[in-house]
């Protein structure tokens, strides 16, 4: 009997970590015979390369949530998925409000990426906190599960939005892969990145969209306390709204020399395994899939210990170091001890053994195995 089908909603395909996610396990999941449809807002970003053909794209052309809700609704009626997972809170709120008014019920599991509470908390985000709470507070009874990236968001799922712990499953993201191990031996042009007994000053890096949440202003106030120290440089792989109040900071320090905003790169992961340390100065996270992907490379490490996600993934300081969220002093100081450490080859080693405990292939089998699950009890409740 063939396997039903199984709708994953994503705004876009962009370069995000919920979208490069969710496009890995698509296609995993496809490789398993199961029949896979990847919902789109909008058919956009470099990531509809990386589609397996046997994935069905359909562009719901939609340009607002409240759109989606009815395109979402006439999908259910047409094409009749078991399941319809998302990306994020919002494309999950559009799918349960959209099987609220549809005639044909899916399973509408919403896939949480990122922290909630980080998101209601913050001073200046009052839509979210005005709007978005209550909408979660009114629709998330009516979805049937919750899959969190990380142990930790799914205790906030449980305790700040008050959801039952028996609707909630953690499944870790799939990071690693064949592809990007691959991927980390290609050659690399970029001059800081040459043999490192070649150069005389260490280079740093950090990935991650240009917006608040990943702390850059942070890690730039930081890198120049470091190069106090010890010669250093920067490179910022990413783009994002913040990129010209970031290059302003880099100014004001006076980092021109120092600091290299390269933009987005199909291919971080030849810049990741020829630098000498990773950064993430991020002030959350829902888990982290940036710092994962520089274990696998073998790069040492130095994370926030935000909310959520890199305690959980360096095992509380055993394969890399944390600091505080928005110290300043902080960070510099882990930076700096970091590069000053001669690492042995088996710490190397560990690191890469530890980034395979988030492989595509470990997630693809638990993700059908939930489904599975659901398609065993298909006529009953998920709860």
């Amino acid at each position: 009997m063939n396997k039903p089908i199984i709708s994953i909603f994503l705004p876009t395909l962009l370069i995000g970590g919920a979208e490069k996610s969710l496009v890995e396990l698509a296609n995993g999941l496809a490789g398993l015979g199961w029949r896979i449809q990847l919902l789109v807002m909008a058919k956009e970003g470099p990531l509809i390369n990386e589609l397996n053909k046997n994935v069905d794209l359909i562009d719901l052309g939609c340009s607002s949530y409240r759109q989606a809700v009815f395109a979402l609704a006439r999908h259910y009626k047409k094409h009749h998925p078991m399941v319809i997972l998302t990306s994020v809170y919002a494309t999950g709120l559009a799918a349960v409000a959209a099987k609220i008014i549809s005639r044909y019920k899916p399973k509408v599991v919403i896939g949480a990426h990122n922290s909630l509470r980080a998101k209601f908390e913050r001073p200046d985000n009052v839509k979210d906190r005005y709007l978005l709470r209550p909408i979660c507070k009114l629709l998330f009874p009516w979805a049937d599960g919750f899959i969190a990236v990380s142990k930790s968001l799914a205790l906030e799922l449980e305790t700040f939005s008050r959801l039952p712990k028996r609707r909630i499953r953690t499944i870790y993201n799939p990071v690693v892969s064949r592809k990007l191990f691959a991927r980390a031996r290609e050659k690399v042009a970029h001059p800081w990145l040459t043999d490192p007994a070649q150069r005389d000053f260490k280079t740093l890096i950090s990935i991650g969209r240009l917006v608040e949440q990943k702390g850059f202003d942070v890690l730039l106030d930081a890198l120049f306390l470091v190069r106090k120290h010890h010669d250093c440089r920067l490179i910022i792989v990413g783009d994002g709204p913040l990129r010209t109040d970031l290059e302003a900071i880099v100014t004001r320090l006076r980092l021109e020399e120092n600091v290299d905003f390269v933009g987005w790169q199909e291919n971080p992961y030849k810049f990741v395994t020829r630098s000498d340390l990773f950064v993430l100065s991020s002030r959350w996270e829902g888990l982290g899939n940036v710092l994962i992907e520089a274990l696998a490379c073998g790069c040492p490490v130095v994370a926030t210990d935000c909310q959520y996600g890199p305690k959980e993934i360096l095992e509380g300081g055993r394969y890399g170091e944390l600091v505080k969220v928005n110290n300043v002093s902080d960070l510099a100081s882990k930076i700096l001890s970091t590069l000053q450490t001669n690492f042995h080859p088996a710490e190397v080693n560990a690191r890469k053994s530890r980034s395979l405990n988030f492989t595509v292939e470990v997630a693809v089998e638990q993700y059908s195995q939930y489904f599975s699950e659901i398609w065993l009890a298909t006529d009953h409740t998920l709860a």
